[in-house]
């Protein structure tokens, strides 16, 4: 009877804890869907707009000034807790260049894709010089060039051309490109892609998307994604 009463004594309290709030709660963890990264970001240089499945994360970013930034396209992955992004950011274009008769130096023109259906490719002049000796006669484009801002490494066989290049300013990242040459072996057409990482991290209440890995420099000067969201 003693240890009858005993528990009885100890479920009551039991009920007393719960009914009245002293029980222990276990926080929950946060999950994938308590964070909503879909919608309209902008900052100073871009309007980026992104739109969210489960963890998978698209988007297109609108740059406000193209001489100044390339418009992307963003595919990525939300960290378990939905507070991180992984990304990558490609932006993309055409260009074509046009041999000097002495097969040396070229003049030619590109595009960058604006990625909306109200807006004509960006346009824009280069011109490159051969960055060593020719290397193969029977594949003229073959070897390294220079322009003002870029390092190209082209690679021909036949009409065919696959090659990288990178900005002279930021030489961590590289793009590619592919194309044909023209069969009296003066034009080559391509198109190109710039693939970056980048992460993203958003703020606890979720109005603001910070491009991390940056310095402060970076977001002073605009280098870096510092975006709020718009209402």
């Amino acid at each position: 009877m003693k240890r009858m009463y005993q528990s009885g004594i100890l479920l009551t309290l039991c009920l007393f804890l719960v009914c009245t709030g002293f029980a222990e709660e276990i926080p929950a963890e946060n999950t994938i869907t308590d964070f909503s990264w879909a919608g309209t970001w902008t900052d100073v240089n871009y309007t980026l707009t992104l739109e969210q499945n489960e963890s998978e994360v698209t988007g297109i970013a609108i740059s406000h000034n193209p001489d100044l930034n390339d418009p992307f396209l963003l595919s990525g992955t939300l960290s378990e807790d939905g507070k991180e992004l992984t990304a990558i950011l490609k932006d993309s274009g055409t260009l074509t260049l046009i041999l000097s008769d002495d097969q040396i130096s070229f003049t030619g023109n590109g595009t960058v894709d604006q990625f909306s259906d109200e807006t004509e490719p960006y346009t824009y002049n280069t011109e490159g010089f051969r960055n060593g000796t020719i290397l193969d006669p029977e594949n003229i484009w073959s070897g390294d060039w220079l322009t003002q801002n870029s390092s190209f490494t082209i690679h021909q066989s036949g009409n065919s051309v696959t090659g990288t290049y990178f900005n002279l300013s930021s030489p961590d990242g590289y793009g590619i490109f592919e194309g044909l040459v023209s069969d009296d072996g003066k034009t080559l057409s391509t198109t190109w892609e710039y693939p970056d990482n980048a992460t993203f991290a958003l703020s606890d209440d979720g109005m603001y998307l910070i491009e991390t890995d940056c310095e402060e420099m970076d977001y002073a000067e605009g280098t870096c994604l510092n975006l709020t969201r718009e209402l």
